[in-house]
């Protein structure tokens, strides 16, 4: 496994525990070399993700492959 996605287009709200568990699934996925992606980002999580800090920390995709 290369890659795992995760769509997140459904997501209505995230709170700091939301936040904190999909940075630490990404450093666990990347402890194992897999890429660990968010996608359809819907645009308040983007916003969130700008606001805190992580969006450069995540690997976002517009829409699946």
């Amino acid at each position: 496994m290369r890659r795992i996605e995760v769509d997140v287009a459904l997501t209505t709200f995230c709170d700091p525990g939301g936040l904190s568990g999909f940075f630490r699934a990404r450093l666990a996925a990347q402890e194992r070399g897999v890429s660990l992606y968010l996608v359809r980002v819907p645009p308040y999580l983007g916003r969130l993700l700008d606001t805190t800090g992580l969006r450069p920390l995540l690997y976002l995709r517009k829409d699946p492959p």
